[in-house]
């Protein structure tokens, strides 16, 4: 379950080998982008690559969004290159068969605000504000009576002089 603003890391069960052939593209499937998920990674499997997806994905909303296991929650589609890549991917996610230690320890020690953070403090910012807002009007209530009263008070004095 993401909560509202929450960050999320997903990895596919599947495991993907493209050929050199083949690239792939994925995307966030329309039932959970619908509810407010976006997914906030690349979206480009490189010809070549050999491991599995691992896939961020951001609640934008402010409700829960459940994320079943074994939910088919992105689609990936494959496209055959006119020529084969003269390269194969060899980046640092190559034969990656999950989310290591080091990727935890990672977004773990991630510094600043996250969104849902920015939420519950632009929530307290909102209330605060109400609240001013009430004491300043009634305060300036206070304040129309009370020139009302000197007011009275210098007409009072000014007939009586």
């Amino acid at each position: 379950m993401l909560a509202p603003g929450d960050f999320g890391v997903v990895e596919v069960l599947e495991e993907l080998k493209l050929s050199t052939s083949h690239v792939g593209r994925f995307g966030l499937r329309s039932k959970y982008a619908r509810k407010g998920l976006i997914a906030t990674t690349g979206t480009q499997i490189d010809p070549g690559f050999h491991g599995i997806l691992i896939i961020g994905i951001t609640n934008l909303t402010p409700k829960p969004i459940t994320l079943p296991y074994k939910d088919d929650f992105v689609s990936v589609e494959f496209h055959k290159l006119e020529k084969p890549s003269s390269k194969a991917y060899d980046g640092p996610y190559q034969s990656k068969m999950g989310i290591g230690p080091e990727e935890i320890e990672s977004i773990m020690e991630s510094e600043g605000m996250a969104l849902s953070e920015m939420l519950n403090t632009l929530r307290a910012l909102n209330s605060s504000v109400s609240v001013l807002s009430s004491d300043f009007k009634s305060i300036k209530w206070t304040f129309i009576a009370l020139v009302g009263v000197l007011t009275l008070i210098a007409a009072w004095i000014a007939v009586f002089k």
